[in-house]
């Protein structure tokens, strides 16, 4: 098969190992995709010797390390999500590598080395276990995809991490991150558009640059782990500090970002308020603040918000009355539980608060529903006054009746009390 270009077996029911000698000859294959298979074994040992610069092996069985055999591969474009790899990455790991996938595997070490690809679009190394600081060099000026949590990442989050200046989703959640947030985010994208050296106001109509279809990230937004691809992942942006020990206030420079569609803050310990500059946020859609010790009140200026569809701000220490407007008034006890001295409005969809013990109210000021009740008692006591009146006055004029009456009442004590009235005179 030393014609053959590409060779596609995704999505089958393919299990053990891919032998060696299967793809002897394969001279010009150039994309391998083998995703979400059964398959096993050591797979980069059997395909060193092809020159392939797309491979895919996505949700398969695949175990082993990459060592520097594996260094001859000329890749530029990599997955290995969701496998059995571990250990380190070798420093000579082979470049150009625009898209890299490790997501879901077992790898170890820094990632000084995979840093260092200038050209690199997109890079996942979520759910492993890297460890250390970053570093993020000057030269990542195309990076638009930075995917790091669910490792052992610790120290500061640098500021050099504001010069990933095309970035679209960028998620350091779930790792050790200690110090405060870095107040120069504002010079990044998150789907701004970039004309030289300055960010005009509005909505990126046109990706960058395009990516593969088959091209995955996810991140947690909306309060779902979601995946966006292909299209979707063109014009989808985030940012997810969540799960870490960051501490200090929430920087305002942050209401630059005007095309940022999800914002993720939670579990950490920030303190101060929340910027009402958070106003500038237009396009957001999801905000989760929760889990912090943020105080003050919640601007009433975050009303104008009217793309938000998730907005989470529980177990804080804020006070006063929520918003109230707008989208808020779809937000309920979930968005503001564990707020002691917060309260907001009981039309909120699944609000559980409880309302206030009613108090009396003067008689001048008294409620429908207690003129109603008064009215029934008058109106009873009225009626049963009128029976006893009229009975009275036909007992008085008609003598006939008279004799019935108190003939009866006299049957009547004698059947209920008469054994009574015997003992009495006996």
């Amino acid at each position: 098969m030393s014609n053959l270009g590409y060779l596609f077996l995704r999505d089958n029911e393919l299990s053990g190992n891919v032998p060696e000698q299967f793809l002897n000859g394969c001279t010009s294959l150039n994309i391998l995709m083998m995703d979400n298979n059964h398959l096993s074994g050591t797979l980069l040992s059997g395909i060193g010797k092809l020159s392939l610069r797309i491979l895919t092996a996505a949700r398969n069985n695949f175990e082993g390390a990459m060592t520097k055999e594996n260094c001859q591969f000329s890749f530029e474009i990599l997955d290995l999500r969701h496998n059995k790899f571990s250990g380190p990455i070798p420093s000579c790991f082979p470049i150009p590598l625009y898209y890299l996938f490790l997501q879901g595997n077992s790898f170890t070490g820094t990632t000084e080395t995979l840093l260092n690809f200038s050209g690199m679009s997109a890079m996942d190394l979520s759910d492993n276990k890297f460890s250390g600081t970053i570093q993020i060099p000057y030269r990542l000026y195309n990076m638009r995809y930075l995917l790091l949590a669910g490792n052992q990442f610790h120290g500061q989050i640098p500021s050099q991490i504001c010069e990933l200046q095309t970035i679209d989703i960028l998620d350091l959640s779930r790792n050790n991150f200690t110090g405060s947030i870095p107040p120069c985010l504002n010079n990044m994208s998150f789907g701004k558009t970039y004309f030289s050296s300055q960010y005009s106001q509005g909505y990126r109509l046109t990706p960058y640059s395009a990516i593969p279809d088959f091209t995955e990230v996810q991140l947690v937004t909306k309060g779902f782990s979601l995946s966006y691809k292909g299209a979707t992942l063109e014009y989808m942006s985030g940012l997810d500090f969540s799960s870490n020990q960051l501490t200090g206030e929430i920087p305002h420079q942050i209401e630059d970002l005007f095309a940022l569609h999800a914002l993720n803050l939670s579990h950490n310990n920030l303190n101060g308020p929340i910027p009402q500059s958070f106003q500038k946020l237009e396009s957001i859609e999801s905000l989760d603040l929760s889990n912090n010790n943020l105080s003050g009140q919640i601007p009433v200026q975050l009303e104008d918000l009217h793309s938000l569809s998730v907005f989470n701000v529980s177990y804080n220490n804020l006070s006063g009355r929520a918003p109230e407007k707008g989208q808020f008034g779809t937000f309920g006890e979930s968005s503001y539980k564990g707020n002691p001295y917060l309260t907001w409005s009981i039309s909120n969809r699944g609000n559980a608060t409880l309302s206030p013990i009613p108090t009396p109210l003067n008689d001048g000021n008294k409620n429908d529903s207690a003129i109603d009740f008064t009215s029934f008692y008058w109106s009873f006591a009225a009626s049963f006054g009128t029976v006893l009146i009229m009975l009275a006055t036909i007992l008085w004029i008609n003598p006939y009746w008279r004799r019935a009456w108190f003939y009866f009442i006299q049957v009547c004590l004698h059947k209920c009390f008469g054994q009574f009235i015997d003992n009495a005179f006996y």
